[in-house]
């Protein structure tokens, strides 16, 4: 952009600055940082919570709870982690797995099927009496 263009641009647009602030206005903010500062902060939630006496009492019975839930609902032994657990292998192959498993036989002379006349050679009979929607 040359000069030209610029004092072009400034004759143009002389009104479209954005006005300055107030003239007090830093002071202003310098204050009621200050004053903000200096003030005790007010407590947040998680501080109330661990203040109230009654609310650490019942989070520690919950625990506790908890706890004794668990070791009575795990009693058993048993019931827990086998570090080796059997392995049951069958020697039988199963059919089931087999057939899915199977390799399909690809037709290459195979048509699409079109409603009732999917092995039609004339296209025309497959448009008239094909495929209803």
């Amino acid at each position: 952009m040359n000069n030209e263009e610029q004092l072009d641009l400034e004759r143009l647009l002389p009104g479209l600055e954005p006005p300055p602030p107030p003239a007090g206005l830093r002071a202003l903010a310098l204050a009621a940082a200050c004053e903000r500062l200096a003030a005790e902060p007010a407590p947040d939630l998680w501080s109330k919570i661990w203040n109230n006496r009654a609310l650490r009492l019942a989070w520690a019975g919950a625990v506790a709870l908890l706890l004794v839930g668990h070791v009575l609902v795990s009693r058993d032994p048993g019931s827990g982690f086998t570090p080796n657990p059997p392995v049951m292998a069958e020697t039988q192959r199963d059919e089931q797995f087999i057939e899915i498993l199977r390799q399909v036989q690809i037709n290459v002379d195979a048509h699409p099927s079109i409603g009732l006349f999917a092995g039609a050679a004339d296209l025309n009979q497959i448009e008239n009496g094909g495929n209803p929607s």
